[in-house]
């Protein structure tokens, strides 16, 4: 089990830091209520990166959590200016690069998927945690190479892109090989407990 692998099975700390922040608690088989829902970003647990959904922003929290958004509500996410994509409330609230390109979660090999996944490991401030955590001096440097590279993030620029940051950040610079490795070794964690909702035998509120 490598470094990214282990770190989808989120610490109770973890969780419950974003339950306290979002109003739920950690369980599967949840379903949002009329108080709207919670989600969780996932590539290993994706850190600082900015959400909108129905007027509600935000950034991800350890683990990748976030919330709530409203019900019926589609959810952005973005690292500073630049939209990685757009993704309509997935039935298990989780939400991974292959939701971003509609495809399925077995796929690892589409080629947006792993320059999303690529640019994503790249941006990580400590390669040797069980997490990804994209610091504001990571977004910022992400930004710019972006924009220095045509305003959005393509299979054709990533490589350019991830070259840029990582010498900026001194991070290690993920290619898209490594990224679909990694992508096709991730376990996805439980669906997050939704709002006003309690939980079974894994936990209680």
């Amino acid at each position: 089990m490598n470094r990214k692998q282990m770190g989808i099975v989120f610490s109770s700390v973890l969780v419950g830091a974003f339950m306290a922040a979002c109003g739920g608690s950690s369980s599967s088989g949840a379903a949002a209520t009329d108080s709207g829902w919670n989600g969780v970003f996932v590539d290993a647990g994706i850190q600082g990166v900015d959400w909108e959904c129905g007027g509600v922003t935000g950034k991800t929290l350890a683990g990748g959590y976030f919330g709530i958004c409203p019900i019926g509500t589609s959810v952005t996410f973005k690292i500073g200016s630049i939209t990685l994509g757009t993704i309509t409330e997935t039935s298990d609230h989780i939400f991974t690069p292959q939701d971003v390109f509609g495809v399925p979660r077995t796929n690892t090999t589409d080629t947006r998927v792993t320059a999303l996944a690529a640019a994503l490991l790249t941006l990580d401030n400590d390669p040797a945690a069980d997490a990804i955590n994209v610091t504001p001096a990571a977004a910022a440097e992400f930004e710019s190479a972006v924009n220095a590279n045509g305003g959005s993030l393509t299979p054709a620029n990533v490589g350019t892109i991830n070259a840029t940051t990582s010498a900026a950040l001194g991070t290690t610079n993920v290619d898209t090989t490594a990224a679909a490795a990694h992508l096709a070794a991730v376990t996805l964690p439980a669906e997050p407990t939704q709002p006003g909702q309690t939980t079974g035998a894994s936990g209680t509120n």
